[in-house]
């Protein structure tokens, strides 16, 4: 998961989105725009020149000029500041008036050196654009292809030749869709005629997942969470209608002081959107009866999750986004429950999940120091070979208890297998508890 800023440059978060799905959703819109049209400037002061099909470079001579003016006289200014020092800390008079004169050929350098930069920032940024100018747009199919070939992980020198033909402007969150999407704006470069055309904006939108999960309430759990403001109030804490995001502090105090559980298990309990978890710590703190039809197994296994001592966790979300692993698991289960994995990247060329996604979600993963990700895939075949897609394909987990499919990808504290039955809500293991509906919407 990647994070963005408003700007594409500044540290600032202001969303998180998937490399893959990012890198997808930008490759789309490009090769859209391209077949399509879009507004095109061309660029004043600024040359390109091909270096190869796979690489290309462009040059910003008017920023150029700019920068190394700036530095000249950044120079001219320090050997001025210099030689008037050393003229007033000497006694030699010949040696004075020599640092003197080369004080004022310094301050002849820099009246002209500001002259020359006013100038250059006078510049216009870009021009008129000619009725036609030919351009070899061979580098940028290579860029573009490259964005789904190399993912996340792409070569250094590839990530610089990319960063020089496609111009990221904006990152701009979008809170009116549901789920919440990041709306990013970028420009491609293209040759005209030796120079440079900058060819857009051009826009797409990808999924922002810093906000997935605990920002879509269910009816169940807006009556658990007034519930507890209004337990909250009665104990006397501040005015949660006014400040509501009080009350995630103020719980979380609480669970933390009364029942002893870390700060960090609170705090996920605190910002969850499963309403049955805000009536167990109402259970647990002042006694309040429990709802009916909730499996008392399952609260228990609640309790002990967040009052281990050594619990690990997200420490932004209760619920992590599953999309990716939901949708290949969707596939298999829409093919009967079994497919080659050749099938299975047929049935998903139209999403972010490749190869290397399939093979990882059908085995256990560690990421960071959290819980192991346990596969949402079974393995079938000859997975030991060194020729990955032949004889192998995945299937769907049977659930023990109903023999559906526990097909549903959930990853929460307390649903360690990761995985729930949607026909009886429970994980496929023999132990399991019968989970609340609001778990199959998360």
């Amino acid at each position: 998961m990647a994070t963005t800023s408003d700007t594409g440059r500044l540290a600032e978060r202001v969303a998180s989105i998937d490399p893959a799905e990012f890198h997808g959703a930008v490759q789309a819109a490009a090769v859209a725009a391209l077949r399509d049209g879009a507004p095109v400037e061309l660029l004043d002061g600024v040359e390109f020149w091909r270096m190869s099909d796979l690489n290309a470079r462009v040059t910003d001579t008017r920023g150029r000029r700019i920068a190394m003016l700036g530095e000249e006289l950044a120079d001219a200014r320090r050997a001025y500041d210099q030689a008037r020092r050393n003229a007033n800390s000497t006694t030699n008079e010949k040696l004075r008036a020599d640092y003197l004169a080369d004080s004022e050929r310094e301050a002849d350098r820099i009246t002209a050196l500001e002259a020359d930069l006013a100038a250059a920032e006078a510049q216009p940024d870009s021009a008129a654009t000619p009725d036609a100018f030919d351009s070899d747009c061979d580098f940028l199919a290579h860029a573009l292809a490259g964005l789904t070939v190399h993912g996340e992980h792409a070569p250094a020198e590839y990530v610089d030749a990319l960063s020089r033909v496609i111009e990221f402007d904006a990152f701009t969150p979008i809170h009116t869709t549901d789920p919440p999407q990041v709306e990013v704006t970028f420009h491609l470069l293209l040759p005209a005629d030796g120079r440079v055309a900058r060819f857009g904006p051009i826009t797409c939108r990808v999924q922002n997942r810093a906000y997935r999960n605990t920002l879509r309430d269910n009816g169940e759990t807006q009556r658990a969470r007034a519930l507890m403001h209004q337990r909250l109030r009665q104990e006397g804490h501040a005015d949660l209608d006014a400040a509501p995001h009080r009350a995630v502090d103020s719980l979380r105090d609480l669970l933390v002081t009364q029942l002893g559980w870390t700060r960090h298990a609170a705090r996920t309990l605190a910002t969850s959107g499963v309403g049955a978890l805000y009536d167990i710590a109402a259970h647990l703190l002042w006694g309040d009866p429990l709802p009916a039809g909730l499996d008392p197994a399952y609260v228990e296994l609640v309790t002990t999750t967040y009052q281990d001592p050594g619990f690990r966790w997200n420490p932004h979300r209760h619920a992590l986004d599953c999309t990716l692993r939901q949708t290949a698991v969707d596939a298999v289960v829409a093919a009967g429950g079994h497919l080659g994995f050749t099938e299975l990247e047929t049935a998903l060329t139209n999403t972010t999940v490749d190869d290397v996604r399939i093979t990882v979600y059908s085995r256990d993963q560690t990421i960071g120091n959290g819980p192991t990700w346990h596969p949402c895939l079974e393995r079938r075949g000859d997975w030991i070979q060194q020729h990955p897609k032949s004889g192998r394909s995945l299937a769907a987990a049977t659930c023990p208890h109903c023999n559906g499919f526990a097909s549903r990808v959930v990853r929460t504290p307390e649903t360690p297998a990761d995985l729930l039955c949607p026909t009886c809500r429970r994980m496929p293991t023999t132990n399991s508890p019968t989970y609340p509906d609001t778990y199959l919407t998360l």
